[in-house]
């Protein structure tokens, strides 16, 4: 699936967040809750809308955050908060993020049987809940949903 969902934690931090993320002049990228191990972590991944984010953003961000979840009490067992940027290679998981990145190149996981992936690197043509438009190495590449296992900005750290 290319566009993925938040699990219902997920959404309701991303509502109670996005109100302070304004505020701060910052955007939600994405919110994810999961399980690690024996710890659970909320991830919240900022971006600011005008500038680069800085860590001082980030800080202050979660410093607010926090109260605001101990007071409204949504998550009921103890999990690690994580408050960070998308980075410059970010996930791509909203449609959203496919409109805003599209004509940039990307880096596709595609499930590659038998139990593999294989990794595209292409220009983002276009995206749809059930497809990938990508133009790799002057040839256009359709990859269906059902075999997308991640989307990302990519960076070529070598120039």
């Amino acid at each position: 699936m290319i566009f993925k969902n938040m699990n219902s934690t997920a959404e309701k931090v991303a509502k109670i967040a996005e109100p302070l993320a304004k505020e701060a002049g910052l955007q939600i990228w994405n919110v994810t809750f999961e399980k690690e191990g024996s710890l659970w972590y909320l991830r919240v991944f900022l971006d600011k809308l005008e500038g680069s984010i800085s860590l001082d953003d980030c800080e202050q961000f979660s410093r607010k955050l926090s109260q605001l979840l101990d007071e409204k009490d949504l998550i009921e067992h103890s999990y690690l908060l994580e408050v960070s940027s998308p980075g410059v290679e970010r996930e791509l998981t909203k449609s959203w993020h496919f409109e805003k990145y599209t004509g940039q190149l990307v880096s596709v996981k595609i499930a590659h049987p038998p139990q593999s992936t294989l990794t595209q690197v292409g220009t983002l043509l276009a995206a749809t809940k059930d497809e990938l438009t990508l133009k790799v190495d002057d040839k256009i590449q359709i990859v269906e949903a059902k075999n997308i296992n991640k989307v990302k900005l990519y960076f070529d750290f070598a120039f």
